[in-house]
This record gives structure tokens, sequence and C-alpha cells, in this order.
């Protein structure tokens, strides 16, 4: 008996042995490591306006202050136009821009028939202020010509190849009550110089044209140069008749030396167009944050860049609510103004009503 417990506990026992005797299990294997980020762009495009422009000498100006203090290269690329420069950007060849005539973007934002071109919801605004189109209807002293009533009867130039112009000239004579096809005689020409070279031949009264540093070189050749003055409801009542015409156009007052040498003896209102900086809606967040806080932290240094600019100021950045209120603002735009105490409830809305109807 004794035997065949023995024998029993080692059968018993055997398995119990086997058992322990198995081999540990694998372990398990290592988790892959988490690929490293990709390195963040630091190097855009922005697309400019021609070289020969007012604006371009700006955007020369605020792309080498945000080469100057940030880690951020800028590369300006010239354009032919303010239309291709926003459309550059719609379509990612340019990561922002600077069209030097800020109703080229809002044209594009709402899509241009005579193009062919459908609606660009994916521009930003940055950031402006740094300099604004003055146009305004401009005459020699020598005319006799100083308010927009003086124009009946009068023969005004413009460019004949313009629709648009056309169709602008048409409605701002209508605001003060001149029928634009009895009231005034029409002069064809090819831009503003060839307008001043007609006015001081004697074969043309009056000029719709851009109020830069080129009048000096007109001052003398013509002597006095009168700015028109253009007032502020009239603009608003032009605006409302006209909206697909008149976009991104504000109000501006123009004082005695915003042009050094410019001979004037008082203020003048006159009709201004936004210079806006815009970027891509894909533009990082961050990176837009950074170019809004160097530019309004170096204001000063961009005021310099020419007399025109000299009253730039980090204020005037973020245009006034209801100012080509089409365009959103780029979100880290926002964030910036929001940390200089500019923006307000009535940006907010206005930004809302944009974004909600870009979708």
């Amino acid at each position: 008996m004794l035997l065949g417990t023995v024998s029993l506990s080692l059968m018993l026992l055997v398995p119990v042995m086997a058992a322990c005797a198995q081999p540990a299990p694998a372990p398990a294997p290592a988790p892959a490591p988490t690929p490293a980020p990709a390195p963040q762009k630091t190097s855009f495009i922005v697309a400019g306006p021609p070289v020969e422009w007012g604006p371009y000498t700006e955007a020369v100006g605020w792309t080498e202050v945000i080469n100057k203090y940030t880690d951020l290269t800028l590369t300006l690329e010239s354009l032919p136009g303010g239309e291709a420069a926003v459309g550059q950007v719609v379509q990612g060849y340019a990561d922002m821009g600077y069209p030097g005539n800020g109703s080229d973007a809002v044209a594009l934002w709402h899509g241009i028939d005579e193009y062919s071109w459908s609606p660009a919801k994916n521009i930003r605004f940055l950031f402006g202020g740094i300099s604004t189109n003055k146009m305004a209807f401009m005459t020699s002293g020598k005319t006799g010509i100083k308010t927009m009533a003086d124009l009946k009867g009068k023969i005004i130039g413009r460019d004949i190849e313009s629709a648009k112009e056309i169709a602008e000239t048409n409605a701002l004579l209508r605001t003060y009550g001149l029928d634009p096809e009895k009231d005034v005689k029409w002069h064809t020409i090819s831009g503003g110089d060839e307008g001043w070279a007609e006015i001081n031949l004697g074969r043309m009264d009056v000029v719709l044209d851009f109020a830069h540093e080129g009048l000096l070189s007109v001052q003398e050749d013509v002597g006095e140069v009168v700015i028109i003055g253009f007032e502020p409801e009239k603009l608003k009542q032009v605006e409302a008749s006209n909206p697909e015409l008149f976009r991104g156009y504000m109000s501006i007052r123009l004082e005695p030396g915003f042009i050094v040498g410019l001979k004037m003896s008082a203020p003048v209102n006159m009709m201004g167009i936004i210079v806006p900086a815009i970027a891509s809606d894909e533009l990082p967040d961050d990176i837009a944050y950074t170019v809004v806080m160097t530019i309004a932290a170096h204001a000063a240094e961009i005021a310099a860049v020419k007399s025109s600019t000299k009253e730039f100021a980090k204020e005037k950045m973020l245009y006034p609510a209801g100012v080509a209120a089409e365009i959103p603002w780029h979100p880290g735009a926002i964030k910036a103004y929001q940390e200089l105490g500019l923006w307000t409830a009535e940006h907010e809305k206005q930004q809302q009503e944009a974004l909600a109807a870009a979708r």
C-alpha cells in the first residue's frame, strides 16, 4: 500500500511540476516612439501691390519689421494689381497679402461677375491703418472750382475702359443732384497723370484721383491743387445706394500738412479706401498673433516709412466697426486686439455675422 500511495502522489505531482515548468509569457512589445512634431513653418509669402504703387513702400516697411523683430521670414512679391494680390492668397500661392486697395479684397469676397470669379470666403483681415487710399475729385486753383456743385457744366476726366470707375463717378455726381449725362462732359484719360496734364493744357477741368506724394509734382505744374470735399453724410448716402461699388470705403478728414509740401489752406473731407493686410484662413493663429503684436509694438518705425504714413499708430490697426464689415478678422489677430484693448462688443457682433455669412 505504501508503494501505491507513493506512486499516486508522484502521479499527482508530475502535472503540477510540469505546469510550473512552463516558460514565462513574452513581455509586451514596447510602444512605438511618438514621432517628433513637424517643425512649424516660419517662412511666408506676402503678395504685394505693383512696385510703383505707394502701398508697396508700406509693404516693404512692415514686412521688414516682422523680419527684424521675430524669427519669421516674410518674402514680399509684387503683383500686377490689387486683385492679383488678393487672388494669390485666395488660391493658396501666398500666405498673406497687402493688395494696396481694400476694395479689391472686399470685391473678391463677394465674387466679381466681370471676371467670373467665385466669392473668396477664405480671406481674413490682419490689420490696417498704415495708410488709406484718399480719393477725390481734384482740380487746379486756376479753374475756380471749389465744391461738388461747381462741377456742373465742367469737363471731367475718367478712364473709359474702367466700367467700375464710370459707375462710381456717375453715382458720386447723382449724390449731389448732378445728372452725369446732362450736367457734365466727360474726357477720356488713361489715368491721373494724363488727367492732370489735360487740366494743365486747359482741355479738362477736373479729375478723379488719389491724394499722394505725386501731387507735389502736380503742384509744380498746375499751381494750387484743389481737393474738392466730399462730406461724410454724402459718402454714407452713396454707399447705401450703391453697395456693390463702394465696398471698403470710409470717410476721412485730411489736415493741412498730411503731405509735407502740399499747400492746403483748410482741412477737407474725402473718400478713403482701406489698405488692409490680409491672410488666408489657414494661416496659423500664433503666426497671425505674432504679426499683429509686432506691428503694434513697432508702429512708430512703420509710421516713419514716408510722410503719408506718419500718423499710423496701433490704435488704427483695427478698423472701426462697420468698415468692410463683410470680411472676418483672423482669430489670431483678434486675440492680439483683445490684449491691446481694441476689440469691442461691436467688433465681436460684426465678426460673428461675417463668419455666419461665410459658411
